[in-house]
């Protein structure tokens, strides 16, 4: 059994025939290709491919592994929306086109029964002709052509019904061709055997015919012979009619020499003025395309200019993002620069308290050396020990305002390490950001730049277009006027003939072309050959 595929190779299984309409209100636009000749006359038209009104998938407009969703959704998005305005364009023109088609219909239609009703008006009595009944017949004739439509409707609805019973019926037509064939090229096989017998008798029956052809020519040799006695016996009677019809023959070429020249001077004449109206129409062509030309050369200075604006607006922009890039990196500095100026004030600080505690360390050793010098007593040791005892408290002091300081630096390291990292974070973000911007303005343009060249390409669509129909129309209008032409030379040939016919017969002139002349130059070299 044979699929639908099978009889049309050139569709896919998941693709269905339709036009316009049916891209726009299918559930699945995807399997629609245009086959309608009214569809892809309306796309040829405006220098439109089918395949630009065809969906395409999302994953078919990534351009490289790892690409920006949103500029990929932006080229998606622009796509649709292209599509469906070409789409609604086009079927707006179809629909349009289509009602169209239907009142010529209607206005012809309109036309014959006009010419019906004049008709049987004036065969029948001026009553039949009265703008009541007119009116009546017309309002009959409207009806009728409103039926006419809705039946028309009604069948392309269901044409599309009778595709699949087309298919199923072509299947069982191909089954029983090949059964056809099969027993055709056994009937083929059998005729090849009797063709080479019917060869074989025709071979023996032509060696017959050869014989019997040698014995016909031996008594044509001999009927020559005796031919060629009697023609020399008729040459001196015949000298003077020949000569009488070779001044005949002269005239009669000067009269048709002189009459062939008056009718191609009338056709040089005709044809000087055809190239000159074709020059004419070739001037005004090469004006209207300079013209077009003209206005091309405008469009495009404006659209460079409009270009030239929106680079200027982006450089502006672009400076406006460094600056402020610029003015938060200053303030970023200017804040880090105060952090240090605090910083090494703090450091500042700490080396005086350490420069003091120092000082005071020393004082308390050589108190101690002093006391060591006196006698021991009971009052040096009392203070001793109660001094021993604030040194001891003073170092504790001393070891903790160090260890405060350190954990203060270490704080502040941290503290500063962060701002860092913010830093180059921001500035990271921010360079991220104006690579974003960047990549973004160019699918912009990029997508701007598809949409001039797919307008320049459909503007070239669409002039060849109207260069093929403007030659077909020259084309047709050129064949119109030679076969105008050759009518016309036909009937001259004609009227010249009834005029040589009229003048009544002439002597018998020898004519190169006829029959019978070339009957007589066989015989004639038939005799030589045998001679």
């Amino acid at each position: 059994s044979y699929s639908f595929c099978t009889l049309l190779p050139h569709i896919k299984m998941q693709d269905q025939r339709g036009n316009l309409e049916d891209l726009l209100v299918t559930e699945h636009p995807s399997h629609v290709r245009l086959t309608s000749p009214r569809s892809l006359m309306l796309c040829r038209r405006h220098g439109i491919l089918p395949e630009e009104l065809y969906p395409r998938s999302f994953q078919s407009f990534v351009e490289y592994r790892g690409e920006m969703q949103e500029m990929v959704q932006r080229r998606y998005d622009h796509f649709n929306t292209r599509r469906l305005e070409k789409l609604n364009f086009l079927v707006g023109d179809r629909r349009a086109l289509l009602e169209q088609e239907a009142l010529d219909g209607m206005q012809l239609q309109q036309q014959q029964q006009q010419q019906h009703m004049d008709a049987y008006a004036g065969v029948v009595s001026p009553s039949a002709g009265s703008p009541e009944r007119s009116t009546i017949l017309l309002k009959d004739t409207y009806e009728t052509e409103q039926e006419r439509i809705a039946a028309r409707m009604q069948k392309e609805a269901e044409r599309a019904q009778k595709v699949e019973l087309l298919a199923m019926q072509r299947a069982d037509e191909q089954e029983h061709k090949e059964m056809k064939l099969a027993w055709a090229e056994q009937r083929h096989q059998e005729t090849l055997r009797e063709v080479e017998g019917a060869r074989v008798r025709n071979i023996m029956e032509n060696a017959e015919k050869k014989v019997n052809r040698m014995m016909h020519v031996r008594g044509t040799q001999e009927a020559l012979a005796e031919l060629t006695e009697h023609k020399k016996l008729m040459i001196s009677s015949k000298e003077m009619q020949r000569q009488q019809a070779m001044e005949e023959k002269k005239r009669a070429a000067e009269e048709g020499r002189s009459r062939k020249r008056e009718a191609q001077e009338l056709r040089a004449a005709q044809i000087k003025q055809r190239k000159e109206e074709m020059e004419r129409a070739r001037v005004m062509h090469l004006e209207g395309r300079l013209q077009e030309k003209g206005e091309k050369a405008v469009d495009f200075e404006r659209v460079k200019l409009q270009q030239q604006v929106e680079r200027q607006h982006m450089a502006e922009n672009k400076q406006q993002a460094e600056a402020q890039a610029q003015g938060r990196m200053r303030v970023e500095d200017e804040r880090f620069m105060s952090h240090h100026a605090h910083k090494n004030m703090v450091d500042e600080q700490n080396r005086g308290v350490y420069a003091e505690l120092s000082g005071q360390r020393a004082q308390a050793e050589q108190v101690h050396l002093t006391h060591k010098m006196q006698p021991h007593t009971h009052t040096h040791t009392h203070t001793h020990t109660h001094t021993q005892l604030k040194a001891e408290a003073k170092q504790r002091r001393i070891e903790d305002a160090k260890l405060r300081a350190k954990e203060l630096e270490e704080t502040r390291k941290m503290q500063a390490m962060v701002k860092l990292q913010e830093k180059e974070h921001r500035q990271k973000a921010m360079q991220e950001q104006v690579r974003q911007q960047r990549l973004w303005e160019q699918n912009e343009k990029k997508i701007k730049m598809l949409d001039a060249k797919e307008a320049v390409e459909r503007q070239k669509r669409k002039e060849k277009y109207e260069n093929e129909l403007r030659q077909q129309q020259v084309q047709q209008k050129m064949d119109r006027i030679l076969s105008n032409e050759d009518a016309k030379w036909q009937a001259v040939q004609q009227q010249r003939m009834h005029l040589v016919s009229s003048r009544g017969p002439a002597t018998p002139r020898s004519n190169p072309s006829s029959p019978r002349a070339g009957a007589t130059r066989r015989r004639h070299s038939v005799g030589k050959s045998t001679r």
